[in-house]
């Protein structure tokens, strides 16, 4: 899930206040101090912003918003001491987590020349829960504080170039451990607890005989004892200038493992089924690849162990593969012949690769040619179904979700469309906030929004602010879900929270709130399809959409 940017307080106001207001009209409005007010804090227009706040505060003193838009307005020029008790005021009402309005505090006193006042404020921030830690150590607002052995302390910074190897090493363990247990938000049991310090312990005593790749997937093991999809850990050789993997893309599907995608120099290996890795069979790869597979369900295993299978290293340090630079497969490739092949380890970008063979008597279906699209619109003349296939949470450059949603509106209201079909399937997240308006469109389509005319699609890839989606989606629409159970529970611990370890350059993330999207006695483990849909390799090589032919074939009363 991708939060926006700490470094940007301003745009969390403008988030909160846009979430309480009703949505604006077309028709220009009255110019109103409120909205006036956050545009001058998005734009950093602060001088301009302090009389509206003044005023704000002033007339409406129990306004949360208006005393941490007066503190900004007097801290940035440069009133720090009348400042502090308008951050107080916010911090008493609520305005932001505490987190957040403790951090503004403690950059207002650095930037006063008071270190010591600076510091506790800092302390108060990460007590109470204050994320991205590693952000502070090059947080020029707080420059003043980072030769201080206090900060040092409380953002784990190391001195890589000094601290050995096993020093360096441990000093990034316990300052994860440390992490886990101030962020993380709920109570961790005791059994937990527990597994997470031998885990560290036993990492640590492993330092000399593993090598740092072997050592980044212990860690990664470590994140996957939290229990939640979105605390895991990504070594550098997952991510930046040291990524590599072997040049296939892989899927898991009720037929089998696949091979999805290749480079050009291994387009034989294409839709190609994986029977080993090496002496292991898939079955029991994958079970080992469980061990680095963060997870709220089962089903978020079969969408993530398909890219740890691609990494050598994982495979090496599980004991699945002899080297951790290339590893070898045995395969029934596209005609039917057993094969083996031996790949090795490099950099790629999967992008650009080859999905179809050549010789495929048929066009992949839609859904996955669109798949790269933020967001899709198809209109089935012939069936009267709207298909809106919602790929990612986020804005695209030619389009945001507001607009989406309005297009949609619009298109349902001005053409016949008997069925409305969502489609999650390949909808791994982004940005919760920005799916209100999609949501507020499909609501108000009193057209579809009825039994029999409302369909979702998901699986076992829809996941993060999409899962925030789908249970709105099935609790506040008429909704039927179609296709798998989905890849996390409709409430749950997340966030992308990164941790990143100085030393060693792991990052890990630490969820750090917990998703109520649907009623607090919800507790299922996934939001279950009404129509159930395999999801088979084989349909794809036909070019069919079983989930598309389910709903077609369904009929109300069945």
């Amino acid at each position: 899930m991708i939060r926006r940017s700490d470094a940007a307080l301003a745009a969390m106001l403008v988030m909160s206040a846009t979430l309480l207001a009703p949505r604006r009209m077309e028709a220009a409005p009255p110019v109103d101090p409120y909205q006036v007010g956050i545009q001058k804090l998005d734009e950093g227009e602060w001088a301009e912003a302090l009389p509206i706040y003044r005023r704000i505060t002033a007339e409406n003193p129990a306004y949360p918003w208006g005393w941490m838009g007066l503190g900004w307005s007097l801290h940035y020029t440069g009133e720090l001491k009348a400042a502090l008790p308008a951050y107080r005021r916010a911090l008493e009402l609520g305005a932001l987590p505490p987190q957040r309005v403790w951090l503004e505090i403690a950059r207002c006193q650095a930037a006063n020349l008071q270190p010591d006042s600076a510091l506790d404020a800092l302390d108060q921030a990460l007590a109470a829960g204050l994320p991205r830690v590693h952000t502070l150590r090059s947080d020029r607002r707080l420059a003043a504080l980072w030769a201080h052995p206090r900060f040092r302390a409380m953002t784990g910074w190391v001195d890589s170039a000094r601290v050995s190897r096993t020093a360096g090493w441990s000093s990034d363990l316990r300052f994860l451990r440390r992490e886990i247990d101030r962020v993380y938000p709920v109570a961790l049991s005791e059994r937990v607890k527990g597994q997470l310090d031998s885990a560290v312990a036993a990492t640590e005593r492993a330092v000399s005989r593993l090598d740092d790749d072997a050592l980044g997937v212990r860690v990664m093991q470590l994140a996957r004892l939290l229990g939640d999809g979105h605390s895991e850990a990504t070594p550098p050789f997952q991510d930046g200038p040291r990524e590599a993997a072997l040049p296939v893309l892989f899927g898991a599907f009720d037929d089998g493992v696949f091979v999805t995608a290749t480079d050009s120099s291994h387009q034989e290996l294409l839709w190609a089924r994986v029977i080993a890795v090496e002496a292991v069979g898939i079955d029991a790869a994958f079970r080992r690849l469980d061990s680095v597979c963060s997870q709220d369900n089962p089903m978020r295993v079969l969408s993530v162990a398909p890219r740890q299978l691609r990494y050598p290293q994982i495979l090496h340090a599980l004991g699945i593969a002899a080297r951790g630079d290339r590893v070898t497969l045995t395969l029934i490739d596209r005609t039917g012949r057993s094969r083996t092949a031996t790949l090795a380890k490099q950099p790629g970008d999967p992008a650009r690769w080859i999905r179809r063979p050549a010789d495929a008597r048929t066009e992949l279906p839609r859904f996955i040619r669109d798949r790269s699209q933020y967001h899709v619109l198809r209109y089935e003349r012939a069936t009267r179904e709207l298909v809106a296939q919602y790929n990612t949470c986020a804005d695209a450059d030619t389009q945001s979700v507001e607009q989406y949603a309005e297009r949609l509106a619009r298109f349902i209201d001005s053409h016949d469309v008997e069925r409305l079909i969502v489609d999650l399937r390949w909808n791994g997240g982004g940005d919760n906030f920005l799916n209100r308006p999609l949501l507020e469109a499909i609501v108000q389509a009193r057209k579809v929004n009825r039994a029999g005319h409302l369909f979702v699609i998901a699986g076992r890839h829809t996941f993060s602010a999409a899962i925030c989606f789908a249970a709105q989606l099935d609790r506040f629409t008429h909704a039927m879900f179609v296709g798998e159970p989905t890849g996390s529970s409709p409430n749950f611990v997340g966030e992308t929270n990164p941790v990143l370890l100085p030393y060693s350059g792991v990052q890990v993330g630490v969820s750090n709130l917990a998703w109520q999207n649907s009623a607090a006695t919800d507790h299922r483990l996934w939001i279950p399809p009404r129509i159930p849909v395999p999801w088979r390799f084989a349909d794809w090589r036909e070019g069919r959409d079983t989930a598309m032919e389910a709903i077609r074939n369904f009929r109300v009363g069945s």
